[in-house]
């Protein structure tokens, strides 16, 4: 099955290529922020070939006081197409939420 691998270890040409092949190229909108390192990751197939990412992002929802409220953002979650309903999304998925559960169970919000 695959191998997953914090983001940051991945080429960042190489994640957007699969990025532009799996939403096309009109998928540059961004939040303004860098993606959380300690949530993001890449997965890999039995062959070492990136198959697929899932990118957290900070967010805030601002209440009519004014008052920020942190939220994490999740997506996008790529797989290559040709590799859809293997799993890879839903291995990304649990790594993140993994990761987040890891960061409240050690007392502190993993932003």
């Amino acid at each position: 099955m695959a191998t997953l691998v914090p983001l940051a270890a991945i080429d960042p040409a190489l994640v957007d290529q699969l990025l532009d092949t799996a939403f096309g190229e009109g998928r540059h909108a961004r939040t303004g922020a860098d993606w959380l390192e300690a949530l993001s990751f890449a997965a890999l197939d039995d062959e070492d070939y990136l198959v697929g990412t899932i990118q957290l992002w900070p967010v805030a929802l601002t209440d009519p006081k004014g008052r920020a409220h942190p939220m994490i953002m999740v997506g996008p979650v790529a797989v290559m197409p040709g590799r859809q309903g293997e799993g890879f999304g839903k291995a990304l998925m649990a790594a993140s939420l993994g990761a987040i559960d890891a960061g409240f169970e050690e007392g502190a919000a993993p932003l």
